[in-house]
């Protein structure tokens, strides 16, 4: 026996457009509106060695409505073995509505059709007091909510904290480009590392490891 010829759950357009409003007014409801940080590549081009693009640029963003599925529990965490160690990175889960995504990213973004692994999201807990956070996104799911009346309405994103590596940000909010981006001078001329640096041999071209004593 096949089903019933009366009743169409999965093609139905009137359906569809019904629940895609209904989950794009429950975001607006429920979540907030945050930035959404595209990255563009530089012209110095992918790094095969290291499998990524050091030299990152983050340009104007676009805030759109998002919904933070972490409320209540905190930033999720787990330990992972990096690159270089062991880390804990805080990790924070969006969902945003693929219609919303095209109307204002996308729009904005021909070229970019979905939120993207390397993108930013900005994203403050409590606008009056906390300070922002920037997540980076590491994965997106497109298929969490399977095909409701069978279509797919929502992006599931997971990010976690933005660690600054050195990329140019030129997104044209002062708090995030100058307060945000820590201070390499800071950091380059702390005494402590200078003093450590002058224990070493002074490495030249001409003489690269005997310091003089060849």
């Amino acid at each position: 026996m096949t089903v019933s010829r009366y009743f169409n759950h999965i093609s139905y357009k009137p359906e569809q457009d019904l629940v895609n409003d209904l989950m794009v007014e429950s975001v607006q409801q429920r979540g907030q509106d945050l930035l959404y940080i595209p990255r563009k590549e530089s012209d110095a081009g992918f790094d095969f060695l290291f499998g990524e693009d050091p030299e990152n640029i983050y340009t104007n963003g676009v805030t759109m409505e998002f919904y933070c599925m972490n409320y209540g529990d905190g930033f999720d965490g787990s330990d992972e073995i990096g690159r270089f160690a062991l880390q804990m990175p805080d990790i924070c889960k969006f969902q945003c509505s693929k219609t919303r995504f095209s109307e204002e990213v996308t729009n904005e973004y021909p070229h970019i059709l979905r939120p993207r692994e390397g993108d930013l999201i900005v994203f403050q807990a409590d606008p009056e007091h906390e300070p922002k956070d920037i997540f980076e996104i590491t994965f997106v799911e497109k298929e969490e909510i399977f095909y409701e009346m069978g279509r797919s309405q929502m992006y599931s994103i997971e990010t976690e904290r933005f660690n600054y590596s050195h990329e140019t940000m030129e997104t044209g909010n002062e708090e995030i480009d100058t307060e945000y981006v820590p201070n390499m001078e800071d950091i380059t001329d702390s005494p402590e590392i200078q003093n450590e640096s002058d224990t070493f041999v002074n490495f030249n071209e001409k003489d690269p490891f005997s310091d003089g004593g060849y």
